[in-house]
């Protein structure tokens, strides 16, 4: 059975040995997987006291091959919003119905038998309390789209679908400030089309000019044409996952399709304040968990292993996201280290993680 995000990481599995108090290499390259389930990956990543650049990177990809981004999408459309924010077109605790009415979004969350669609604020769909299920990986014993998906059952969609699907899932609680976040690419997909209700024009069109232009990046866009063969494909098991239709679909929720040199471009210019006031980051720092080890913000993750799963190692904590396709952006403030990469591989999802513990323990050392 296909693992859950749900159930992320097996705790065993993540156990770090203690490295040694050495200078870091600067090619990351041995940090990364190999093996038939992990034929490429790459990593790069930035430390801010030496302004030092590390980069590793295995088989199939390297620091400037195109890869789905999937769900670190999610990251760019939080500062895509932050920006609507400060232009003050947005309201985070405005309902989202203001900007996106209309049928596909009427009675998405009845629960107790009364509809609470209209108490959805935009800031609820951004931190994953709005109560919608996920009509990807629903959080019940029902299958949703992933099931069918990993036996390569490509699927065209359109949002007016996925959010049928999501109304016939049911809403596992009313929008709140809840003590956990339900993880919904119904929410993101919602968020998707805020943004295009508010800037006129397609999301991907959005994406382009709040994103890509305003950081100068050549190989970053939406995925948006199932004939687009530029990324590298995604891998489930030992073989290629071909997706094109649903990743075409997928945009706001997981359609980026980036580099790592481009993706640390971006994690970094999002805490660094060069897409939006920087000050605002410590507003969406309202974690609540959500699956081990991440808990979930308003629009960010924060990841953060305990002592006895890295050798008793202090490894502070990392903002930002990740993705199914095994993708990471992060950043650590208390040591100003950022990271960008993937694995590129949607089943044992707790590797990438691996990576990235075993990485922020070798650039924090001293020298």
């Amino acid at each position: 059975m296909p693992l859950s995000r749900r159930h992320l990481l097996a705790a065993p599995a993540l156990l770090l040995a203690p490295a040694a108090c050495a200078a870091p290499p600067r090619d990351l390259a041995g940090l990364l997987p190999e093996g038939s389930y992990n034929p490429g990956g790459v990593l790069v990543a930035h430390r801010a006291r030496d302004n030092a650049i590390f980069e590793g990177a295995r088989g199939e990809l390297g620091p400037d091959t195109p890869y789905f981004g999937a769900s670190t999408t999610k990251l760019y459309v939080t500062a895509m919003l932050m920006q609507l924010v400060e232009e003050g077109r947005l309201d985070l605790d405005a309902p989202f119905r203001r900007h996106v009415g209309g049928r596909e979004t009427e009675r998405l969350n009845t629960y107790g038998g009364e509809d609470r669609t209209d108490a959805i604020t935009v800031r609820h769909l951004m931190a994953h309390t709005s109560g919608l299920p996920d009509f990807l990986e629903p959080d019940n014993s029902r299958a949703g789209l992933f099931q069918s998906l990993v036996r390569g059952q490509d699927r065209k969609l359109t949002f007016a679908e996925a959010m049928d699907i999501t109304r016939h899932l049911g809403a596992a609680g009313p929008p709140c400030k809840a003590d956990r976040a339900l993880y919904s690419d119904a929410n993101y997909q919602i968020l998707g089309k805020v943004i295009e209700a508010l800037d006129g024009e397609p999301f991907d069109k959005a994406f382009d000019r709040r994103i890509v232009r305003r950081l100068g990046l050549a190989s970053t866009w939406i995925y948006t044409d199932p004939q687009d063969a530029r990324p590298r494909p995604l891998r489930y098991g030992e073989g290629e996952l071909r997706i094109p239709e649903y990743m075409a679909f997928t945009q706001a929720d997981g359609g980026v399709v980036t580099t790592a040199r481009e993706a640390l471009v971006f994690v970094r210019a999002f805490f660094e304040g060069r897409l939006f006031d920087k000050a605002r980051v410590a507003g969406l720092q309202d974690f609540r968990p959500m699956f081990f080890p991440l808990e979930y913000g308003t629009g960010m993750m924060r990841f953060q292993l305990p002592g006895a799963m890295t050798g008793f190692r202090k490894i502070p904590p990392m903002l930002g996201h990740s993705g199914l396709s095994g993708a990471v952006l992060f950043h650590m403030p208390e040591r100003g280290l950022s990271f960008a990469g993937t694995v590129n591989q949607v089943d044992r999802r707790s590797t990438v993680f691996q990576v990235l513990a075993k990485a922020a323990l070798l650039l924090d050392a001293p020298g």
